[in-house]
Parts: C-alpha cells; structure tokens; sequence
C-alpha cells in the first residue's frame, strides 16, 4: 500500500452533496486526516477565488490546505502561502475557438474575479453563478480581449455530442476541451490538468503524485486519477472515470469520500 501524504479530491458529484454542501461525516473526516498528518486540498473546474470563500460557507476553511482551481490553471496553497497561475487562454484563441461554434446554438460563459460573464441567461450559468455565489454578467468584447484559465460552454445534454464534434476539429496549439458536467464542456490550455497542478504543490512540498490520493467522478479528473499514487472514483461517475478508477467509493450522496478516508485512517 503507498503511503498518502495528501488528499485531493473533486468538489461537483465528489466532496459536495446535492444540496452543494459538505456533510457532518465528511467534514469530520477530513479534520481526522489532517490531525494524522495527511494535507487536504481541492481540485476542481471552480474559479480558486470562489472556492476560497465557500470553504468558509462550507464550513471547512481551516482544513484545506491548498486548492488547484480551473482544471490547473490556478493554484493556492495556503501552508505556504504560494499562489500561481499557468498557461491561460489568449484573447485570440478564445475568439477563434467561438468563430467555430458560431452556428451551433450554444452559450459561452467566462469566469472573471467579479462574476461569471455569459453570452445569454440559461440553466446553467444560473447554477455556476447560485453555485460559486458570483453574480452573473454580460459577457462583452472588452471580456473577450482579456485572458483567461478557461472558456465554458453551455448546451442541453442532446447537444454535447455536437459541441466535442466541433472541438475534435479545431486545431489549435495546446488547446483541448472536456465536458465536466452532462451540460458543460470546458475549453483551455492542454498543459494545464488537476494532476500537473497537483504535481507541483506535492514537489512543494517533498514527495510526488505516487503519494497522493485523489477522489473524482467526471472526465476533467481523468489524469488525476489516473496519475495520482491511488485514483478514487465515485459510484456515481461517469463511465470513462469508472473505467480507469483504482478503487470505486460509495457515491457523493453516500458519503463516499468519508468512507474511503475513514478506511484510509484504519489500516
């Protein structure tokens, strides 16, 4: 069995439940695992700047060690107090990859410190911006000419097929796009994963991927899990997570990061 030295672990279908929330068990076991020496972060497609202020909402501020936010993109660690930001999306390549989706009927959103800019008003950017407490806001051309960690696309579940048949077709130096929920494909720079941003925390720190345990459920996590010492997946993930996970957890609803952790600290 290798030794874990760190947790990292996906918010949406993983750490939260649906009520976007974090349960009484999993909260007591991540205390316990940080009292047994083993840091805890969060990995996720959620701007850093948002999670930062849930965890307080959460109720878990003073247990989380780091956070890889935007899929790599941004990284936090409070132990050190490092903050890092790594290969975002140009202006241009943003606006090239809208110029092919332009007569697909879909929604682009952007994240931006102040709130989640949007094309239009849909169920999903309501959920992002309820769910990372950021107001929405009219996504312009002076957003367009800034850069960023990631671009969003929203579209009915009927349609994601459609958006990563598009996708398959622009090529664009290290730029790669994976839909992170049954409604949203996310689009961003090809270096940036959770488990390179993992990567460079654990090198932070003195040990390697080989020590760490991750917890995911949809495909942005797949190189996590499947680069991390020992991948997680939920019960409830999807089938290509399900497919590469070392282990399979009870589902987010069941508390399966607890029982994993609470196992863990049993051995």
């Amino acid at each position: 069995m290798k030794t874990v030295k760190m947790i990292m672990c996906d918010l949406d279908g993983t750490l939260l439940t649906s009520a976007n929330s974090v349960s009484d068990r999993t909260k007591k076991a991540i205390k316990m695992a940080r009292q047994a020496g083993i840091y805890f972060g969060i990995a996720t497609g959620r701007p850093p700047y948002a999670v930062s202020e849930l965890i307080k909402i959460w109720g878990i501020e003073e247990d989380i060690d780091c956070i890889v936010g935007f899929n790599g993109a941004q990284l936090i660690d409070y132990t050190l107090n490092e903050s890092r930001l790594n290969y975002p999306l140009s202006s241009a390549n943003q606006l090239e990859i809208m110029k092919h989706y332009e007569n697909e009927g879909i929604n682009f959103m952007l994240y931006e410190q102040d709130g989640i800019y949007t094309q239009k008003v849909d169920a999903v950017s309501e959920r992002l911006s309820r769910n990372n407490r950021l107001p929405r806001r009219e996504l312009t051309d002076e957003i367009l000419s800034h850069e960023h960690p990631k671009l969003l696309i929203s579209c009915p579940k009927e349609k994601m097929a459609r958006v990563e048949e598009v996708m398959s077709q622009i090529h664009i130096e290290n730029v790669r796009g994976v839909h992170s929920q049954p409604d949203l494909f996310e689009i961003f720079d090809a270096r940036n994963s959770k488990s390179r941003g993992i990567e460079q925390i654990a090198r932070l720190h003195g040990f390697t991927l080989d020590h760490v345990m991750a917890f995911g459920d949809e495909d942005n996590d797949l190189e996590m899990l499947k680069e991390c010492g020992i991948g997680v997946v939920m019960a409830n993930g999807s089938q290509k997570a399900l497919a590469i996970a070392d282990e399979i957890t009870a589902s987010n609803l069941d508390d399966g990061v607890a029982q994993r952790i609470e196992a863990l600290l049993n051995q």
